[in-house]
């Protein structure tokens, strides 16, 4: 727990986000309740929880590791007595199955690469669906 306190309940940007394959999820909360973080895909499943307990006031953080996962686009939601807030995050794996199916990272500059390209355009075009 981190001791600097908001007077409001705050769901922060998951960083990093873009990620591969972690992310960290932070939040505060004013009033001691019960509270859960849960992730969700783009159908609205559950994928994990990742806090579901009593929490005093206070900052909170958590690490949600996606290594199992296919790259795209999730959702992260606190839930906090009467409080509820959602936010989006984008797991994109920078690793290519290799064709002895061994896994390798992307040499050089992500960015050029026309893999993640690919791959931004697949996630784009699979939340406008």
């Amino acid at each position: 727990m981190i001791d600097e306190v908001s007077i409001d309940f705050l769901l922060s940007k998951n960083h990093p986000n873009l990620f591969d394959p972690s992310t960290k999820i932070s939040w505060q909360s004013p009033v001691g309740s019960w509270q859960t973080i849960k992730i969700f895909d783009l159908l609205g499943q559950e994928i994990a929880t990742l806090g579901n307990e009593e929490k005093a006031i206070g900052t909170y953080e958590v690490n949600w590791n996606a290594a199992n996962l296919p790259s795209g686009v999730y959702f992260y939601r606190l839930q906090a007595g009467s409080f509820v807030e959602t936010k989006k995050m984008i797991l994109l794996k920078l690793r290519r199955e290799t064709s002895n199916a061994k896994s390798e990272m992307i040499k050089g500059d992500p960015f050029e690469s026309p893999f993640f390209i690919y791959k931004i355009f697949q996630i784009l075009h699979a939340t406008k669906k």
